[in-house]
């Protein structure tokens, strides 16, 4: 009880913030280095996800050799609750394929396997590594795929501005698993992954289609067919990344005391200070997540009553968000 007060007080406390009582982040005085550490979370079949289809997308060569092309050094860190030794055993060929990155797992004490709260102590510790080692931080869940050039696109752009980089995305069927077993050698062009994202939608993304009289909208993402080849596409709740970390981040999330703050209290942060830029673009930057059909991870369709209205809640990050519009073309 004590716990959710807090949150609710930390919380309203975000929400009285504005750009009067926030500074501008002064990025002249930022150490951007050419350094990027790949985060990623996960357990159980998730890594099956992660190890056949997230880390093959990322080290395509449109994107983790480019960077290294042009000077960044890279490393991927896994967090996990299961056993290291087991990890390496069974995906020995494709952390292989990592090299002449480093990959280090980092695991957790079984004591306490709660999600939440291993998901909470994860961001803490990578956004401190992140912050004492002066490195670019890319998310890199073990249920999301990227199409060529994104992860190279977002952060070669975060380095160039200085700023936080992030994007909507939909939630596609977990059945991409089965359709591809083997991660095609040529990934997937942009066009061609948000074709499949549209044609193999979780149902959470499947009625957000505003054109629809019973949608999903409600839930912070829309999309409407503007052209043969093009989709207006309105988020409230767009995700982070790629992340230049700050202290100031750490001392956020460990007031919060949550991870679902990235793309919520996080995010009105960012907005805030200036420090974030968001895609408008799926030619710049794409990328699906895996999602699978949970009778508790479905949101509802409701009946449209204003067909105009895409923003159903009043946060200041989702009303800054929904005035964007992001373009994506398959």
């Amino acid at each position: 009880m004590l716990k959710r007060l807090t949150r609710k007080v930390i919380a309203f406390s975000h929400y009285l913030g504005s750009d009067a009582l926030l500074d501008i982040e002064d990025i002249d005085a930022l150490s951007v280095e050419k350094k990027v550490a790949f985060y990623t979370l996960g357990w159980g079949k998730y890594l099956d996800v992660f190890f056949n289809s997230t880390l093959p997308s990322i080290l395509h060569n449109s994107n983790a050799p480019r960077l290294q092309k042009d000077g960044f050094e890279l490393s991927f860190i896994l967090y996990t609750i299961d056993s290291v030794e087991e990890i390496k055993r069974k995906y020995s060929r494709q952390i292989d394929q990592i090299s002449p990155h480093k990959f280090s797992i980092v695991p957790f004490n079984s004591d306490n396997k709660k999600r939440s709260i291993v998901a909470h102590k994860s961001i803490l510790k990578i956004l401190k590594h992140c912050v004492d080692n002066n490195l670019i931080m890319f998310m890199a869940p073990p249920d999301t795929v990227f199409s060529n050039d994104s992860v190279y696109n977002s952060i070669s752009f975060a380095y160039l501005k200085r700023k936080s980089f992030a994007a909507a995305h939909p939630r596609v069927s977990t059945n991409f698993v089965d359709h591809y077993r083997e991660f095609p050698k040529d990934g997937f062009k942009s066009p061609e992954m948000v074709a499949y994202a549209l044609n193999n939608s979780h149902p959470n993304f499947e009625y957000a289609d505003e054109e629809l009289s019973f949608s999903t909208v409600h839930a912070g993402i829309s999309y409407r067919k503007i052209s043969k080849s093009l989709y207006a596409v309105t988020s409230n709740m767009p995700s982070p990344y790629v992340v230049i970390p700050t202290s100031e981040d750490i001392v956020f999330f460990e007031e919060s005391g949550t991870f679902n703050d990235w793309d919520r209290g996080w995010l009105s942060l960012l907005l805030k200070k200036n420090r974030v830029k968001i895609s408008g673009s799926s030619d710049m930057f794409f990328c699906m997540e895996l999602t699978e059909d949970r009778d508790n991870a479905i949101v509802q369709p409701k009946k449209v009553k204003s067909p105009w209205n895409d923003l159903y809640f009043k946060a200041f990050e989702k009303r800054i968000s929904n005035i964007f519009v992001s373009i994506w073309r398959v």
